[in-house]
C-alpha cells in the first residue's frame, strides 16, 4: 500500500469543508502531507478552503497575533498565503483582512519577526496587485 498522499481525498475533503483549523490540520502527519500536496498543485479544494473567511482569519492572525501564537504560525501562515498563483486567496486577503493587517501598525510594540512577516506579505500583495485594486476596495470598505 502506497503511503504517497492523495491531496484531496474524501477524509481530507471533509475536514476542508467542515472548516477544520488550519492548526489541526498541520498537527497530524497525514492531514498535513495532503494539505502540502494541495497547496503545492494548487488544488480548487484547497483554493476554496483557504478563501474561507474564518480559515483566512485564522491564517491572518497567525501573521500578525504576537500574543498566543507562535513565530512557527507567523512563518507558516506567510508560506501559505505566498503560494503564487493563488489570485483567488489574494483578493479575499485584501477585500477582507487589509484593516486587520494594517491594524497591526497600530500596535505600541512590534516584534521584529512578525514586522517581517507583516512587510513580506504586503510588498507580496503589491507586487501582484495593482493600486487601483487596492483603492477601489478601500473607497469601499469606507
Amino acid at each position: 500500500m502506497s503511503t504517497t498522499p492523495t491531496s484531496c481525498n474524501d477524509e481530507f475533503l471533509v475536514l476542508l469543508s467542515s472548516h477544520t483549523p488550519i492548526s489541526v490540520i498541520l498537527s497530524e502527519e497525514k492531514w498535513e502531507r495532503s494539505f502540502r500536496l494541495a497547496l503545492k498543485q494548487k488544488t480548487e479544494c484547497i483554493i476554496e478552503y483557504l478563501k474561507s473567511k474564518d480559515i483566512l482569519t485564522d491564517i491572518i492572525d497567525g501573521l500578525v497575533n504576537e500574543e498566543g501564537r507562535t513565530y512557527q504560525d507567523g512563518s507558516e501562515s506567510l508560506n501559505i498565503l505566498m503560494v503564487p498563483d493563488m489570485d483567488a486567496v489574494l483578493d479575499c486577503v485584501i477585500a477582507d483582512h487589509l484593516p486587520t493587517l494594517f491594524g497591526y501598525l497600530d500596535k505600541d510594540k512590534h516584534q521584529p519577526r512578525r514586522v517581517y512577516f507583516f512587510l513580506r506579505l504586503m510588498s507580496y500583495l503589491f507586487q501582484n496587485r495593482s493600486p487601483k485594486c487596492f483603492r477601489i476596495l478601500i473607497s469601499l470598505q469606507r
